[in-house]
Order: C-alpha cells, then structure tokens, then sequence
C-alpha cells in the first residue's frame, strides 16, 4: 500500500515538475525572449489547481449532490451555508456534508420530494462531526430526519431543523 501511494505522488507531482523543467530548459535555450520560458510554469499551475479544487470544492460540486439526493434542481433563492467532503478515494468514492438555506416553499417542496422518491422519515439517524458543525452554524435542531441507501454502496440522508428553513444533506458512498 505504501509503494502505491508513492507511486500515485511521483505520477501525480514529479511528471508535471518534470515536464515544466524539460519546457523552461527548451524555451530557454530556444528563444531569446525572456517572458517566453515562464510559460513552462503551466503544468505547475494546472496541477496546483486541480490540488486544490479537489481539497476544496466548488458550490457547484454541493448543487450536484444535492441534484443527487433530491432528484431536484438547486433552488436559485437556496444559500449553501456550510460545506465539507472528503477527497475521493482511488475507487472515486468520497463523503460530503453540506447545509441548505431555502425559502419555506422549497423547505416543504424538498421535503415531498424525498418522500416520493423512496426515502425513509426518521429511519436512520447519522451523528458525525460534520453534521454536528453544520448544526452549530445553523443554530437549529433536528426536526425531521430522512435517509435512504441505494444500490451501489450509497447512503443518502437530509436532516430538517426547527427554523424551517435549513436542511442539512449527507452522501455517502463506498
């Protein structure tokens, strides 16, 4: 497993640090114009992108989860107050926790929703330190819990607070 990790950091971090060096070498020796070399930098600066858009994702990466669980659109008026996922593993299976401000229209429309396409109300109930972080910045309680587990190793869960407007979504997958 150790050499698999290793190979996974060389593959991942040495191939473009080589291909940069290999095209500053070549761009320096073959050109006179020094601000032309500096394009050699580019498969750093891709990599280091891809990095960190993979540690921290997009609002966009949550509104497709919450496509995933909800069968729904993102509602425009809908706030993403609280987001955290985990960095998918080799398989591309990852956890995210994210919490939802909607308007009480799309509070009672989500929660429909989720009765319709399968869910169970208050059939498991998840306790991780994410969800407890996302419950302290929305300073609510749980109020209606739903979840369901889908073929192909998915846990999807949506916990609906007391202010009737917050609602905190989990995917889970392995």
């Amino acid at each position: 497993m150790e050499f698999f990790i290793i190979l996974i950091f060389i593959l991942l971090i040495g191939i473009p640090i080589f291909i940069s060096y290999f095209l500053f070498w070549f761009l320096k020796r073959r050109f006179e114009n020094r601000s032309v070399k500096y394009f050699s930098f580019i498969p750093i600066a891709v990599m280091c992108y891809l990095i960190i858009s993979a540690i921290f994702p997009s609002s966009e990466f949550f509104e497709e989860d919450f496509k995933e669980v909800t069968n729904l659109d993102f509602p425009k008026s809908s706030k993403i107050i609280y987001k955290d996922a985990s960095y998918p593993d080799q398989f591309g299976d990852y956890t995210s926790v994210f919490a939802v401000k909607c308007d009480r229209e799309n509070y009672s429309r989500i929660q429909n929703q989720l009765t319709k396409i399968g869910y169970i109300k208050n059939g498991e109930q998840w306790n991780s330190n994410e969800i407890d972080e996302a419950l302290q910045k929305a300073e609510a309680n749980i109020v209606n819990e739903y979840s369901k587990n889908e073929s192909g190793g998915k846990l999807l869960y949506a916990a609906f607070l007391s202010d009737n407007r917050t609602i905190i979504f989990s995917r889970v997958s392995w």
